[in-house]
């Protein structure tokens, strides 16, 4: 697997820990995780990952893509070190 594919893989662990984690507040009735893929063309495909969780607090959402945030008590944030490619993923965040 290329570079790139060992750090989209790992996005997307990260991703489906991070769902999983966020339904532990949620009744185990009720807990939803979903992970969707679809082709958008040639060069391009969608992940998409759901969960039933409490969402992100609105005075969040400006800065969780921002390097080290985390409102976790004990978490890291991002680490970015280098981009995997020149035109890489694109991550979007929809409440």
């Amino acid at each position: 697997m290329c570079r790139l594919g060992v750090q989209l893989q790992q996005v997307i662990l990260n991703l489906i820990r991070n769902a999983v984690e966020a339904t532990s507040s949620v009744p185990e009735s009720s807990r939803v995780l979903t992970l969707k893929t679809e082709i958008e063309d040639a060069q391009h495909i969608q992940i998409t990952v759901g969960e039933s969780g409490p969402g992100i607090d609105p005075k969040d959402i400006e800065r969780i893509f921002e390097r080290l945030f985390t409102t976790k008590a004990h978490g890291m944030g991002t680490i970015r070190q280098s981009p995997p490619c020149k035109r890489g993923p694109e991550l979007i965040c929809s409440v």
